[in-house]
């Protein structure tokens, strides 16, 4: 959106008023600057953690894990299909679930490569990355591959798993008072990684405030004024002792209150302290949208639907994203069509009308209950 010239450039707003980046997080303030421009104020910050069962670990005498190893070694110990547990739960979901649970474990080894502005996925770590994510299926919860964010923190939260990667701002639904009824103690760490020595950068997502280029003056310095507020570190404070479970600024997560009502807090306080959270995909992606939903497509058909060679799965995968670049970077319209969880792209065009009457064509010859279409410009 900064790049096509939808949002509006603050740094002039920025210097007329007493608004400083100094005392966010170097990764979280970083997030709001696009081709050295600053775009948008940071709000609520997010990380992605794997969630344990610290007391059913306890019980079996383990430590949490710190490798790939460590964690499918764990979820088959502690996969109870009986007493209805599984050993681990992810978001698995067709669309952005399925493949931002493949950017995150991807880049949390370091492994967030770009050529030419395409994700590098065809490699040894991406061949790593689907040979984990295969192994853990038979540990998590039947029909795994329609867990979205919500269904997967309520299982965890449910104690229906014993461990989950999940984003911090769920934390009230995965250390739940359910749980904790049921005498559960939930631990957090970092993203375990393919070997135990690597040290592992944990994904930052949340909320960032932006004011639209098109905003008329006075609009637009009112607006500034509304996102000064709200990210300012008394409201901040406000915030998480109310329930956010994530601070943008150094001097929220030092305020003893804040320490004593939420532990997320401080462990993303020393990962920042520690330069160990990054935004995950970086660079930022202006065709995100169609990436994600390109490598979902590929990633159902590797981990669910019976590709078996990883090389020649993520080979087409690569193919498709640098195709997709190419077709962002000359303008052309996509459009797709999506039949039984399969988007296919009809045609690339500049002229969505002829498409769009084509595409309607298409879709009234098809069985309309297994089909929805969109226009991706």
């Amino acid at each position: 959106m900064s790049r096509d010239g939808h949002l509006l450039e603050l740094e002039n707003l920025q210097a007329e008023s007493n608004f400083s980046g100094a005392d966010f997080y170097e990764a979280i303030w970083g997030a709001s600057w696009f081709d050295r421009k600053l775009y948008a104020i940071p709000l609520q910050p997010t990380v992605d953690f794997l969630w344990y069962r610290q007391d059913l670990l306890e019980a079996e005498g383990l430590d949490p894990p710190r490798c790939f190893d460590d964690v499918l070694r764990i979820a088959e110990r502690m996969d109870r299909p009986r007493l209805g547990r599984a050993g681990i739960t992810w978001n698995a979901a067709p669309g952005l679930p399925i493949a931002e649970t493949f950017l995150q474990i991807l880049g949390a080894q370091g492994a967030a490569e770009f050529d030419d502005g395409v994700r590098q996925v065809d490699t040894e770590m991406g061949r790593h990355v689907i040979e984990y994510l295969r192994a853990l299926i038979p540990f998590s919860p039947a029909r795994v591959s329609s867990l979205d964010w919500s269904r997967n923190a309520r299982l965890f939260g449910a104690g229906k798993a014993a461990m989950c990667y999940h984003w911090s701002n769920r934390y009230g639904v995965l250390d739940s008072h359910a749980l904790l009824q049921q005498g559960g103690r939930v631990g957090l760490q970092l993203h375990p990684t393919y070997a135990s020595d690597m040290v592992p950068v944990s994904p930052l997502g949340g909320a960032l405030l932006a004011i639209p280029a098109s905003n008329p003056e006075p609009a637009a310095r009112w607006a500034w004024r509304v996102i000064e507020t709200l990210t300012s570190s008394e409201l901040t404070k406000y915030f998480v002792l109310h329930g956010a479970a994530g601070s943008t600024r150094q001097s929220v997560a030092e305020d003893r209150y804040v320490k004593q009502r939420n532990r997320v807090i401080a462990v993303i306080d020393r990962l920042a302290g520690d330069r160990q959270i990054q935004t995950i995909p970086s660079p930022a992606l202006a065709n995100y949208r169609d990436m994600t939903q390109t490598l979902s497509d590929y990633l159902e058909l590797l981990l669910f639907d019976g590709v078996q060679d990883i090389r020649k799965g993520l080979g087409a995968l690569q193919r498709a994203l640098a195709n997709g670049s190419r077709r962002e970077r000359s303008g052309a319209t996509r459009v797709w069509i999506r039949i039984d969880r399969r988007s296919v792209l009809v045609k690339p065009a500049r002229r969505v009308g002829t498409l769009s009457r084509m595409l309607q064509a298409i879709v009234n010859m098809l069985d309309k209950s297994s089909v929805t279409a969109s226009n991706c410009a």
